[in-house]
């Protein structure tokens, strides 16, 4: 891949049908109950996200010396694990990036299980060294309003606990569908769990021996959610792809459905229609599935539909800060964005011009590469900085973009 890969659509019309990969989230749970269990849980269809291959080398090799890139939750996950896992001496860190991602809850709460934590550089904070141990379990009180990857880690570690663990959260939970999706797939594998009115609770031991199916993911979608708002003309089958109501970003359909867009099941999948239903106004929270308002924030600039985004105090503490990553590259086409605190975006693109060529830093973050490729279909060109990062969670998006009919060029520095 360039440096800078520019993209170009004279016609402004697309035909995709993306190979969507596997569901990140749900690989990436899938892989930590098949190391808990022992392997009596097998997960078929992994994603081959970048996030999850890290992953999946730690929970097969156990490495000394365990790297989880620029994952969150593969760091999150995997530290959850080692400690968990007796006998194992080494350490665990990340990119500079997640170096600087907050674990201090994670951290101390594992401490406070029992776990032999040590932090390399800055307390509550990657990298770490690690000596692993059975936990004993019991109940534990925990600060939910980081993240709920946080609560996630430690409940799919429960299972291996002496006592199991009853979780008792002393904030809201952020993201609170990716929490349910652990429980769900805790649940479909055989674990105790009880949802009681202040806490989660998981018991010890109980696994089925099987197989476990990764669906295809949501979060890829909503890029070809926002190709088929910003064309002209096209097609998209979204092959694979179903409503189970498991991952969060599900909700991009609903979504889109303001956007011009239309989502019908059919044997295949699901197949994309537009519509002439645009609202003159768009409003969301991004509390439930933050992981899509770039792409969100992208199409309204597009559209040119005025926005307010709130629920996105999370997206400062992502790959990148994203919502200083979204006032900076739009603003090259003249769109306004006005951020309130860590909570609200506000969107003006009545200025937007389109006839420039956009050239868009990603910084380092994959969603950001992947939110602004589909406004090639507004935009004179887009350039994308840095495009390898997608590998981060859709490893395959460029070939599916080429595929669909927008050009690449190469351009220079």
């Amino acid at each position: 891949m360039p440096e800078t890969l520019e993209l170009v659509s004279s016609t402004r019309q697309i035909q995709a049908i993306p190979r969507l990969p596997g569901s990140k989230s749900i690989s990436n749970r899938l892989l930590m109950l098949e190391a808990v269990s022992g392997g009596a849980i097998r997960p078929n269809g992994l994603s081959e996200a970048d996030d999850t291959q890290s992953l999946l080398k730690i929970c097969k090799e156990l490495p000394a010396k365990a790297e989880a890139g620029h994952g969150g939750t593969t760091f999150r996950f995997a530290l959850a694990l080692l400690a968990s896992t007796p006998g194992y001496e080494g350490t665990l860190g990340g990119s500079a990036r997640l170096h600087e991602r907050p674990q201090a809850e994670l951290i101390q709460a594992l401490r406070s299980l029992g776990a032999d934590i040590r932090c390399l550089q800055n307390e509550g904070f990657a990298p770490v060294s690690i000596s692993g141990k059975t936990l004993k379990g019991g109940q534990l009180q925990i600060d939910a309003a980081v993240s709920s990857q946080f609560l996630s880690a430690l409940l799919l570690i429960a299972p291996r606990m002496e006592q199991g663990l009853e979780l008792i959260t002393k904030a809201e939970i952020v993201s609170p569908g990716y929490l349910e999706m652990t429980l769900r797939l805790l649940e479909q594998a055989g674990a105790r769990v009880e949802r009681r009115a202040a806490s989660v609770f998981v018991g010890p031991g109980m696994w089925k021996n099987m197989t476990i199916e990764v669906e295809r993911d949501w979060s890829s979608a909503s890029y070809w959610y926002a190709f088929m708002a910003l064309c002209k003309k096209g097609t998209v089958l979204l092959e694979g792809l179903r409503f189970s109501g498991l991952q969060p970003d599900e909700a991009c359909a609903v979504a889109f459905r303001e956007l011009g867009v239309e989502s019908e099941p059919c044997p295949e999948g699901i197949r994309l229609r537009r519509t002439e239903k645009l609202a003159k106004h768009f409003e969301w929270d991004g509390g439930e599935s933050p992981d899509i308002v770039q792409t969100l924030v992208c199409v309204c600039a597009g559209l040119g539909i005025p926005a307010a985004f709130s629920g996105l105090k999370t997206l400062r503490i992502k790959e990148t800060d994203r919502l200083a990553a979204l006032q900076n590259e739009l603003r090259k086409i003249k769109v306004k964005v006005d951020l309130e605190g860590d909570e609200r975006l506000l969107l003006d693109p009545s200025q937007a011009d389109y006839s420039r060529t956009l050239i868009a830093e990603t910084y380092n973050d994959h969603r950001m590469a992947m939110a602004f490729a589909p406004l090639v279909l507004r935009c004179y060109r887009v350039a994308i900085r840095n495009p390898e990062v997608v590998n981060k969670s859709y490893p395959g998006f460029w070939r599916d973009v080429r595929e669909c009919g927008v050009q690449f060029a190469e351009l220079e520095g």
